[in-house]
């Protein structure tokens, strides 16, 4: 599950640990899609506020993450443990 962290910046990720709790940034921030077998996640967390912004961009996924991935998607707004997420 920590694989799930990498968009992280890597001083942020530092110390992320099984007990760690984690969430979105913010509602509506992402959305997740199976593509060509894998589980792909679109988000918005580097988009700037300006109407033409960068477009939204994506990380992909072995489908084995795709139920942890959608779980820290539907618990928005509340703090999941990393042990949590199940995959």
């Amino acid at each position: 599950v920590e694989e799930l962290l990498a968009p992280l910046r890597e001083e942020e990720a530092e110390g992320v640990e099984s007990e760690s709790r984690v969430r979105l940034k913010r509602k509506g921030i992402a959305r997740l899609k199976i593509e060509d077998d894998l589980a792909v996640l679109y988000h918005c967390v580097d988009n700037s506020r300006d109407f033409h912004g960068k477009d939204e961009q994506s990380l992909e996924f072995s489908l084995d993450y795709y139920d942890a991935i959608q779980k820290l998607i539907d618990s928005y707004p509340a703090y999941l443990k990393v042990k949590d997420l199940g995959a």
